[in-house]
């Protein structure tokens, strides 16, 4: 349908919706994070970097596209000046009009979204400190000229969603809403699945640190259905002292702010502009249970809920997981059964 109204969304050439090939042909592949070098095929990284690339000239020279649109989270902020001007000169073989599009969550978002991710890919978190951009924004700027910047806070955003605010704002066709297919791909992960995931990264599978697991991966989807089936929400919500203190020490907001008209309702600007910067902070020993706002009665509901898959039973009923949770019943029975073969158990009697 895109192609149709002259617009070009490249097939990525690896099973991810996004463009992260692009990245990885400017960027020296030694400095790639190991989830990063994974989703782009570990060895061959490389060649299906180069892949990507050869079939988006061709793609280019053969449709000649109205707008071109590549989308990776990896340009920024993880790209260096130098990095930029290298994808920059080669995006200009095919066109000079190129403009930067970038979502900005506020501190406090952005972190949490961050610890989610460390813990789906068995990495320490990182302890609540400043959320650090305006160098990277400021050499991407310099080297594309301008940047559109938009507000990824929902209360921001057109219609309150992101695609619909993208279509709207980014490629400036609202007309095509009501025929392009969403299909959402990223899920919002809670506390509470967190904190079980942590536990089980850390005993399955931990040579897999900084990688994705597939028994991770799927307990990830049967969590979310227990979830669901529950009624139980599946935002996670940092410890209100954690989130302040994030919110309190990002200071290049305050830059944000006043030099591109970015503002984020939960800032106290005032505040940041007495505040001196802060180093970036170190990585924490402790779980979950110290960042985010974990519902200990929740998680072992879920908890329960798992139980009762890996003995066959598929009715998760909420009124039942909360008649069968005793106090310490995912620790006696988790630890006593042990945890590897306990959840093991429970993926594949579930993907069955």
């Amino acid at each position: 349908m895109l192609a149709a109204e002259g617009i070009l969304y490249p097939d990525p050439a690896v099973k991810i919706t996004a463009h992260h090939a692009l990245v990885s042909r400017f960027k020296d592949l030694s400095e790639i994070g190991m989830n990063h070098l994974n989703t782009l095929g570990g060895e061959d990284a490389a060649q299906n970097s180069q892949l990507f690339w050869e079939t988006l000239l061709r793609d280019v020279e053969r449709m000649r596209p109205e707008l071109l649109i590549l989308s990776s989270e990896y340009i920024f902020p993880g790209m260096r000046q130098g990095e930029l001007t290298a994808m920059r000169d080669g995006l200009r073989g095919m066109t000079q009009d190129i403009v930067p599009f970038i979502y900005i969550r506020e501190p406090a978002g952005f972190y949490a979204s961050a610890c989610q991710q460390d813990v789906r890919m068995g990495r320490d978190m990182r302890g609540p400190g400043p959320i650090m951009l305006r160098a990277r924004l400021e050499a991407l700027i310099k080297v594309f000229g301008e940047a559109k910047l938009r507000s990824f806070a929902r209360s921001a955003l057109e219609g309150g969603d992101i695609l619909v605010d993208f279509v709207t704002h980014g490629m400036g066709r609202p007309d095509l809403l009501d025929r392009i297919t969403r299909e959402d791909a990223n899920h919002s992960v809670s506390a509470e699945a967190c904190a079980i995931l942590q536990i089980f990264r850390q005993h399955v599978a931990p040579e897999r640190r900084g990688l994705p697991d597939p028994y991770a991966n799927a307990l990830t989807d049967v969590i979310e259905i227990i979830e669901a089936e529950q009624g139980l929400e599946n935002r996670a919500r940092l410890k209100p002292d954690v989130a302040r203190k994030v919110r309190q020490c990002s200071v290049d907001y305050g830059w944000l702010r006043k030099t591109h008209g970015l503002s984020f309702a939960e800032l106290d600007y005032e505040a940041l502009e007495k505040t001196m910067a802060e180093p970036q902070a170190a990585l924490l020993d402790g779980g979950v249970e110290e960042i985010f706002e974990v519902d200990t009665t929740i998680r072992d509901q879920i908890l329960a809920a798992l139980m009762l898959r890996m003995l066959g039973f598929r009715n998760t009923n909420r009124n039942l997981m909360q008649k069968i949770t005793p106090k310490r019943l995912w620790f006696s029975w988790f630890r006593g059964l042990g945890l590897r073969r306990a959840l093991y158990l429970v993926l594949r009697i579930d993907q069955r």
